[in-house]
């Protein structure tokens, strides 16, 4: 392993385990919201997901992940490599079901 990759690991480490904090922190105000205790659901990472290239469109990228996979519940990441290039389609797609109420099915 070189110093890269051992630096890249413990990066991930490092928010993963600030996840885990965040849900920890989260678990008082959702007290008797779950049915589950939320601190014990299991976190983990995807591997070939599209990934954003620049600094501004991370809540569309979030957006088009939940609703792949909540909504369509597919988590074959394959067909979907670059969503940069259509970011401005999404955006209109995801204000057009906000501004018509068509958002939750």
């Amino acid at each position: 392993m070189n110093i890269n990759s051992s630096i890249f690991k413990k990066f991930i480490e490092l928010i993963l385990a600030l996840r885990i904090f965040q849900v920890k922190g989260l678990y008082s105000d959702t007290t008797g919201a779950f049915d589950s205790d939320i601190r014990k659901w299991k976190l983990s990472t995807i591997k070939g997901i599209p990934k954003q290239q620049n600094s501004f469109d991370c809540g569309m990228y979030v957006c088009k992940y939940m609703e792949r996979i909540i909504l369509e519940g597919n988590t074959d990441w394959t067909d979907s490599t670059d969503w940069q290039q259509d970011m401005p389609k999404y955006r209109a797609e995801f204000a057009y079901e906000v501004f018509c109420k068509t958002l939750s099915k």
